[in-house]
């Protein structure tokens, strides 16, 4: 085999440039979203106070210098969690918009899993509570701007059930603030008990349709 013939095999065989770095991105995004979720355990464990970044290196074998290649402070970990949050709290009302179903059942739907969501998460709530005012004020104001929108969209949602005469509810914005406020405090007293989460979130939901005025049947 010639020496030509030869670096043409191995140039085939080598990954290009494009997927390798493709996949040095990936390894990224992995590394950064394992810190995440590891920090995020500790918290729930712990408590935010108790936390440091020598018990998140031991947690995750490896060394402080690690985490600060991806994060330079404890505050900006916590930073990022919190709009992390608030991004997945915006997506997870998208699939209930601009769908054939009735606007009832679109909105119980919401506020179910809504709920269960807030009482599964529910430590890491009170962290956030607790530690709002010391994040960075572009953080605090890029979080805010999240909860507008998702304010907005959650008062179109019963708005469709205003036109199509299921709600009626003079006031359909502060309506969706009484409904998101009613479930967001969930964390504040939520404890194992007599009603599981998974029933307190099914009447978490019949309040909402009262809340706005719903009379019709609930069969879903």
């Amino acid at each position: 085999m010639t020496k030509q013939a030869k670096r043409a095999q191995v140039t085939k065989a080598r990954p290009s440039a494009r997927k390798t770095t493709g996949m040095r991105a990936e390894l990224e995004v992995f590394k950064r979203e394992r810190i995440l979720k590891e920090m995020i355990e500790l918290i729930q464990e712990r408590g935010f106070r108790e936390v440091t970044l020598d018990a998140l290196a031991e947690r995750l074998k490896v060394t402080k210098p690690f985490i600060y290649h991806y994060f330079d402070s404890k505050q900006h970990l916590i930073a990022t969690v919190y709009e992390r949050g608030a991004q997945q709290l915006l997506a997870s009302i998208e699939g209930y918009l601009d769908s054939k179903s009735p606007a009832a059942k679109r909105l119980h739907d919401f506020v179910r899993s809504f709920a269960l969501q807030n009482i599964e998460s529910r430590a890491v709530s009170v962290v956030f509570g607790q530690l709002e005012g010391d994040l960075p004020p572009q953080t605090l104001e890029a979080i805010r701007a999240i909860h507008r929108q998702f304010d907005n969209k959650l008062a179109s949602l019963i708005e469709d059930g205003i036109k199509t005469g299921e709600f009626t509810v003079q006031e359909p914005h502060i309506a969706g603030l009484a409904i998101s406020g009613m479930v967001r405090w969930i964390h504040r007293w939520f404890q194992d008990g007599r009603l599981s989460a998974a029933e307190i979130s099914v009447l978490f939901a019949d309040y909402a349709l009262n809340l706005v005025g719903y009379r019709g049947k609930r069969s879903f």
